[in-house]
């Protein structure tokens, strides 16, 4: 079969073409081959590919879109929706990426897939408004939502930290914000499983396992990092802060765990072999792999 990624270049592409199982033809498109906001182009090179499954994996980071909405809305809103037709068109699958940011964060309760929405940023209302674009466009159409992505590429908190431990005396991460680091090797099997399995149309939510703060996830990364040897003992502390206190500038839902169970049972019955990590876990061998 043969599987085209758009946004190939970025974080999850890369990730993407690290896990690329045998026996799948993959093609990795970055913007500079497949601009995503360009229908004419999207409908171009979809017919020139003719992939079996379309994965869109093109990203724009939270902050970006809140400076640049109408950027967002073209990235979010319009670029699915010219994947969606194109596939559409040439009968075709799109696996198309969502977040947990399509809700209000105002829960305590892991997410299930058909709760309110109800985003609280540009970035979530783009994503929430792409999610009924591909919808409206296409009858095959599978939306993973996922959360707090991180990996060994592009620029991603787990990066960030350890960058800032390695220059500061001290950090101070947000203890009020509760959701799931998700290294993007998981995530990227699940996907590939997807792809490979006829995937069911639908929504399904995908994280690794567990709960935790940013606050939570920063001093793990700082334990793992050292004990891994990426960083010494004398590196920065991390000290807990409320978001009321942190001067940023974009709304980030305090509660987003999401319910995975329909993608965990799927995975029992079409993918037994592709392993669900806990969030602990998956840092742990995401750091390893940067020795």
């Amino acid at each position: 079969m043969k599987v085209l990624v758009a946004g190939g270049q970025g974080q999850l592409g890369r990730q993407l073409q690290e896990v690329h199982p045998h026996g799948v033809q993959g093609e990795f498109r970055g913007r500079d081959q497949l601009d995503i906001t360009d229908a004419t182009n999207v409908r171009e090179v979809v017919g020139e590919a003719r992939p079996d499954v379309l994965i869109n994996a093109a990203v724009m980071p939270v902050e970006a879109c809140e400076s640049n909405p109408d950027v967002a809305r073209q990235i979010n809103v319009v670029g699915p929706r010219n994947l969606a037709e194109a596939c559409r068109d040439f009968n075709v699958h799109l696996i198309h990426l969502s977040t947990d940011y399509v809700f209000n964060g105002r829960g305590c309760l892991p997410y299930q897939i058909d709760d309110p929405t109800g985003p609280i940023q540009a970035y979530g209302r783009s994503k929430l408004e792409g999610e009924q674009a591909v919808f409206g466009a296409h009858d095959r159409v599978t939306v993973v939502r996922t959360a707090w992505l991180y990996s060994k590429f592009g620029t991603n908190f787990m990066r960030t930290m350890l960058r800032l431990m390695g220059e500061r005396d001290k950090l101070t991460v947000i203890d009020d914000q509760v959701g799931t680091p998700t290294w993007a090797k998981p995530l990227a099997e699940f996907l590939w499983a997807m792809a490979r399995s006829s995937a069911p149309t639908g929504i399904f939510h995908w994280t690794d396992a567990g709960v935790a703060s940013w606050y939570d996830f920063a001093v793990a990364i700082r334990g793992e990092a050292v004990r891994a040897g990426l960083l010494d003992s004398s590196a920065a502390r991390v000290l807990p802060i409320s978001t009321a206190e942190y001067s940023g500038t974009t709304n980030r839902p305090h509660f987003s765990v999401l319910d995975k169970s329909k993608a965990w049972a799927w995975l029992r019955e079409q993918a037994p072999d592709v392993r669900v990590r806990h969030w602990t876990e998956s840092l742990q061998e995401a750091l390893t792999s940067l020795t």
